[in-house]
C-alpha cells in the first residue's frame, strides 16, 4: 500500500506536467521509471504482494485499500488515453477499449522496469542502457498505436529530458 501511495504521488505529479497527450503518456512512463530506480525495494514489493501466499494473509480492508489505489493509477492512464482521443491524437479501433490499452501501457512499464535490474545483475543485457531501451520500446508501442505526433515527427528524447528534470 505504501508503494502504491508513493507511486500515485509521483504519477499525479507527472500528470500535472504540460505537453500534448503523447508527452503526457511519456511523462507517466518516465515517472514510473524513476520510481522503480529510486525505490527498487518498494517497487518490487508490488510483485511480491500479488503472490497467493501474501494475498491470503491480508485483511479484506487492506485488499480493498490496495484495489482502490490500483484503480486510481489505472484511471490516470485511462485519463491520458481519453484526452488523446478527444484531442484527435489517437484513434481507437472499433473493438478496442481504453482499459485494454491502459493494460498494455502498464504491462510494458512494469515488465521493462522489472526485468532490467535483475537481468543486468546476472550479466544479461549489460550492453543496453535501461532508460534508452525503455524509451525505444515505448515509441514502438505508441507509434504502433498511431499516437500522434509519431516519434519521427517529434523530439521525444528532449521531452523525456524535460520531464525528468521537472519530476526531480
Amino acid at each position: 500500500i505504501r508503494s502504491l501511495q508513493q507511486q500515485l504521488v509521483v504519477v499525479q505529479r507527472a500528470l500535472a506536467l504540460q505537453g500534448h497527450s503523447r508527452e503526457r503518456a511519456l511523462a507517466l512512463h518516465c515517472a514510473y521509471y524513476h520510481y522503480a530506480r529510486t525505490e527498487p525495494t518498494l517497487f518490487l514489493c508490488l510483485l511480491t504482494a500479488t503472490m497467493p501466499a501474501v494475498l491470503e494473509k491480508n485483511s479484506a480492508a487492506r485488499l480493498a485499500q490496495r484495489q482502490q489505489l490500483e484503480q486510481q493509477l489505472a484511471g490516470i492512464c485511462a485519463e491520458v488515453i481519453h484526452e488523446a482521443v478527444a484531442a484527435g491524437a489517437l484513434t481507437l479501433p472499433a473493438a478496442s477499449v481504453v482499459d485494454g490499452w491502459s493494460f498494455l501501457h502498464w504491462a510494458y512499464a512494469l515488465g521493462s522496469n522489472l526485468l532490467f535490474e535483475p537481468s543486468r545483475q546476472i550479466g544479461l543485457f549489460s550492453n543496453l542502457q535501461p532508460e534508452q531501451q525503455l524509451q525505444t520500446g515505448l515509441h514502438i508501442l505508441l507509434d504502433g498505436m498511431q499516437w500522434q505526433p509519431l516519434s519521427q515527427h517529434w523530439d521525444y528524447q528532449r521531452s523525456w529530458q524535460r520531464i525528468s528534470q521537472q519530476l526531480q
